[in-house]
């Protein structure tokens, strides 16, 4: 767990000039079981049409799996993940709830990859990371310089009867 939270903080606070992403607006992970064991992940990543500094969709995703019930956390595998397709500008006047400022656009990038992970007694932790976060942000102190992080928990109870995670329109 030491080493997951050093890696946290190491993304949180690293700018690195020219692979500097400052536009991720937000993003989730979620996962389809195929058969026991055997799963297909998606994490949809959501940047700032608008103003980038580099398409942070061009890099391939760091997704590392730590399994677990506790810390410390045992890192099972970690592997670079490709956008799966090519980034769609997202509707946002189609929800009545939001007030969108007119010169918002948002585009989402999808990667979806799929990993065997045997059935066990404890759970399983995907997590994707990603430096910066969007520079307009008002509530965090220097948002291009702070990452994001997006995770999901494979709980041992799904693993036995091959559940899969809600999915969200």
């Amino acid at each position: 767990m030491k080493r997951f939270y050093q890696l946290v903080l190491l993304l949180l606070l690293m700018n690195t000039g020219s692979l500097k992403a400052s536009h991720i607006v937000g993003g989730h992970v979620s996962y389809r079981c195929i058969a026991p064991g055997h799963y297909e992940f998606t994490i949809n990543m959501y940047r700032n049409c608008i103003s980038q500094s580099i398409d942070v969709f061009a890099i391939p995703a760091p997704v590392t799996v730590y399994r677990g019930n506790a810390a410390p956390y045992t890192e099972v595998i970690t592997r670079q993940v490709s956008l799966t397709g090519v980034p769609v500008e997202v509707p946002l006047d189609d929800n009545p709830c939001l007030i969108i400022p007119p010169d918002i656009c948002v585009e989402e990038g999808r990667y979806v990859f799929e990993l065997l992970l045997p059935v066990v007694n404890e759970s399983y932790h995907v997590t994707f990371q990603r430096c910066c976060r969007n520079s307009s942000i008002s509530n965090i102190d220097t948002p291009n310089r702070r990452g994001a992080t997006f995770t999901i928990e494979l709980l041992p109870a799904a693993q036995q009867v091959c559940n899969s995670s809600p999915d969200y329109n």
